[in-house]
C-alpha cells in the first residue's frame, strides 16, 4: 500500500483461489546506484605456475585437468613413456602430478628417469595412487621424500599439496 500496490484474492468457480500483485509502474522511487572503481588485490601480476600431470587413464586425466585449469596451466601426457619425452623437449614445469601404477614407465621408473635427467624436477613431484601398489612400488614410495596421495583425489588436497610444493620451492 505504501508503495501504491494492492493484493487481490479471486475466489474461483470451479474451485481455487488465485492471487494478483499488483504494482504499479511508476512508484516514484529512483535507485541509486554507487559504484566503485575496481583495483587490483597486488600491482604484481598474477602468475600461473605450469603443471604437468601423468597418467595411463585419459578419464583421470580429462577430470583433473578440468578441476586445476582456472588456476594451472595444465598438459597432460598418457603415461609415463610420452611424460618423458615430453619433458626432454620442455622441463620448465613448477610441478607434476604422476600416477604410481602405469604400464612401461611407471611412477618409480618416471622418478628415477627425472632423477637423471631433470634433478631440478624431483622434487616437483607429487605421486599418486589408486591403492593397488606392487611391492616394488610400496617400497619406494615409502623410500622417497615426495607426498603420495591416493586416488580419488580432490581439488582442494591436490591445491593445498600444490601449494606446499611452491613454498618449499620458494625458500
Amino acid at each position: 500500500e505504501e508503495h501504491g500496490g494492492r493484493l487481490e484474492v479471486h475466489h474461483l468457480a470451479e474451485g481455487g483461489t488465485r492471487f494478483d500483485l499488483v504494482l504499479p509502474a511508476d512508484t516514484g522511487l529512483r535507485v541509486i546506484e554507487t559504484r566503485h572503481d575496481s583495483r587490483p588485490i597486488s600491482e604484481a601480476p598474477l602468475i600461473r605456475t605450469r603443471l604437468l600431470i601423468v597418467d595411463d587413464d585419459a578419464m583421470v586425466l580429462s577430470a583433473l585437468r578440468r578441476r586445476l585449469h582456472r588456476r594451472y596451466d595444465v598438459v597432460t601426457v598418457l603415461g609415463g613413456v610420452e611424460a618423458l619425452a615430453m619433458l626432454s623437449a620442455d622441463p620448465d614445469f613448477d610441478s607434476i602430478i604422476c600416477d604410481l601404477m602405469m604400464p612401461k614407465v611407471d611412477g618409480k621408473s618416471f622418478y628415477e628417469a627425472i632423477v637423471a635427467e631433470h634433478p631440478q624436477l624431483a622434487n616437483r613431484i607429487i605421486f599418486m595412487s589408486g591403492g593397488a601398489f606392487t611391492p616394488r612400488l610400496r617400497k619406494f614410495a615409502s623410500a622417497v621424500s615426495n607426498p603420495v596421495l591416493q586416488k580419488p583425489v580432490s581439488r582442494e588436497d591436490l591445491e593445498a599439496m600444490l601449494d606446499t610444493l611452491a613454498n618449499d620451492a620458494g625458500e
